[in-house]
């Protein structure tokens, strides 16, 4: 079973602006506030499989992230791209900043869905799961690699680049794979010890990765490896374990206690 993964972020430090600001949207959408006991895992639930307004409960949590940065959590997972009009596009224009939600799909496809401070939306990479099409037509071959197109990210790498100088992502690939191996040596990557089935190891910043991610090199650097592990590392600064789906089961599915400091609301259909 591959990894999966949903987690947004806004260019903003202000948290209590962007609970604010996402409580007044889902009760602009009918939805009121309320607050649910905290329950076991259920076995299937729509907060995880549903999509948008047909899902009668909605939970929203929101923690600090990089400098500058606040991380958003949804359930359901993609909340904020649903419907006609994006709760991501509407939060980026009334908090005049960028947004922006990264996607992994059991680690065979990736989707980085963008929004700058007047709400225009980018899209790249590939919509896995039972419906490719939930978000529009497929992308062009073009938009098939994730790339950076409304997001500004030299400042947050340039942070990560000092406040986490040992930070690495690390993938294995075979000698072949000529491109990538250039893309490396040139970006201060390190060749560690190859594995006993003869695959190269090879570790680098993840700074250095999101930097990728505004070039052609996009279409070369590994999805999980390194551009799953660089977005959560440089994006979630000290709070990227808390990431992870798991933070979904925990604390949104189940209504569970919030495990660091932030904001956590639900909101139900009228």
């Amino acid at each position: 079973m591959g990894s999966w993964r949903n987690v947004a972020f806004v260019q903003t430090d202000q948290l209590d602006r962007v609970e604010s600001e996402l409580l007044a949207l889902v009760m602009e959408r009918g939805r009121r506030r309320v607050q649910p006991t905290q329950r076991a895992p259920p076995a299937r639930d729509a907060m995880q499989y549903g999509s948008g307004d047909e899902v009668r409960r909605w939970g929203i949590a929101g923690f600090p992230g990089a400098p500058g940065w606040t991380v958003v959590r949804t359930a359901p997972f993609e909340l904020l791209l649903q419907g006609e009009q994006p709760l991501i596009s509407r939060l980026a224009m009334r908090l005049k900043a960028a947004a922006f939600q990264y996607n992994l799909y059991d680690s065979t496809s990736q989707f980085l869905y963008e929004v700058d401070e007047a709400g225009r939306i980018e899209k790249s990479g590939f919509v896995g799961g039972s419906d490719p099409y939930r978000y529009g037509a497929p992308l062009t071959e073009e938009r098939y690699a994730v790339r950076f197109h409304a997001i500004d990210v030299a400042p947050v790498a340039d942070w990560a680049s000092k406040a986490m100088p040992e930070a690495r992502v690390e993938t294995r690939l075979r000698e072949e794979e000529q491109d990538l191996l250039h893309w490396l040596e040139q970006h201060g990557a390190t060749r560690n010890e190859d594995s006993p089935a003869g695959w190269q190891t090879w570790s680098v910043h993840p700074a250095r990765v999101i930097r990728g991610l505004t070039t052609e090199a996009s279409r070369l650097l590994p999805m999980e490896d390194f551009i799953d592990a660089a977005m959560v590392t440089v994006f979630g600064g000290a709070n990227r374990q808390h990431c992870d789906n798991r933070f979904l089961f925990e604390v949104l599915i189940t209504h569970g206690p919030m495990p660091l400091d932030g904001f956590a609301f639900y909101a139900e259909a009228n």
